[in-house]
């Protein structure tokens, strides 16, 4: 355990925070028990931590005397390191919980003996709880700063500095269930997980654009989740447009999913067009303040079409066959696609 040490004069009152830090120059302060919380910046209090104080006089002279060679620069370490549960049983205490004072939020305020007949007095005050407490602090009285006796005593116990992790945007598009061919009428599930990116809290707009091939028929809009809970529908805005599919958000309704994966998934149909091709596209980008930011595509792939011109009598391919292919319009999508002397089919890609 890491013990912190704070030689501190007392004539009544020690006034204590715990406090999160923004900016690590602040915890330059921790050491300096004469500067006042006004003196900080960019924190905010921790209230509800528990305190115990601990008047340790005695048990302090009684380890000095008998360990009068230890540095005075480690003496407060290792006395702390030497208390045990018994000891500190036997010894009277003043409990009190950090919460908004005069002060400021995160403070409470300890009014102590500084010295009697037996001299000064030395406090040990150590944090209550489980998980992340802080290091148990030893206050020696009188604390001199600069020549000058302190009242009251300024000290901070727990400085934890607020870092707030950067999550960069992430974009991944994939098939369920990608076959090698698909044929007019199968339908295509995709999915595509979505990090959402730290920039989000200065953005203003996000937008998930899906633009399609033609051949490619948006029918249904399957799940939308924020790491595998359902997302309510005012938190997205769906817009259907020719060979388009846009899903924008509120920069502000995404702040708080920070981090987290945002999941689309949605149902295109294959269905035959005009449109003379056997590879599909399908391409999501991710747009942040109207600028694209990333993007994902999935291709898929149909068999073509094949062709077989026989003799009905004796099943052979038939030489010299010309095809005239027409679409679903009557129009002639090619003219005179002939087979001369090959057996076999004809395909047509």
């Amino acid at each position: 355990m890491h013990l912190q040490t704070v030689h501190a004069e007392e004539k009544q009152t020690i006034i204590v925070s715990s406090l999160k830090f923004e900016d690590t120059k602040d915890l330059q302060i921790q050491s300096s028990p004469g500067k006042p919380i006004s003196a900080l910046t960019k924190f905010t209090g921790i209230n509800n931590k528990k305190f115990q104080l601990y008047d340790v006089t005695d048990l302090f002279v009684s380890f000095r005397q008998a360990n009068s060679a230890i540095n005075d620069s480690t003496l407060d370490t290792k006395f702390i390191a030497s208390l045990t549960k018994d000891q500190l049983a036997t010894h009277s205490f003043i409990s009190n919980t950090t919460q908004t004072t005069t002060y400021g939020d995160g403070t409470m305020v300890f009014n102590v003996i500084k010295e009697d007949e037996q001299g000064y007095h030395v406090y040990l005050l150590k944090e209550i709880g489980n998980g992340d407490i802080s290091s148990p602090m030893l206050i020696r009285l009188p604390v001199i700063d600069q020549g000058n006796e302190l009242n009251p005593i300024y000290l901070y116990t727990k400085n934890v500095i607020k870092v707030d992790p950067v999550f960069k945007p992430e974009l991944i598009k994939t098939i369920n269930d990608k076959k090698d061919s698909y044929t007019f009428g199968d339908d295509i599930v995709y999915s595509v997980d979505f990090t959402i990116p730290s920039t989000v809290e200065q953005a203003k707009s996000v937008e998930l654009l899906d633009t399609y091939d033609r051949g490619l028929q948006k029918k249904s809009l399957t799940k939308l989740s924020i790491d595998g809970q359902l997302v309510p529908n005012d938190l997205y805005t769906e817009r259907v447009s020719d060979q388009h599919t846009s899903y924008s958000f509120k920069p502000s309704s995404l702040t708080k999913y920070i981090g987290k994966t945002l999941t689309l998934e949605y149902t295109l149909q294959l269905i035959n067009s005009t449109v003379e091709k056997t590879q599909y596209n399908n391409t999501i980008k991710l747009m942040i303040s109207e600028k694209e930011i990333l993007r994902d595509h999935e291709t898929i792939s149909t068999g073509g079409k094949h062709f077989k011109k026989i003799d009905l009598a004796t099943k052979k391919p038939l030489a010299d066959a010309s095809f005239y292919l027409t679409n679903e319009t009557g129009q002639i999508s090619r003219l005179s696609l002939a087979i001369r002397d090959c057996p076999g089919p004809f395909s047509y890609f």
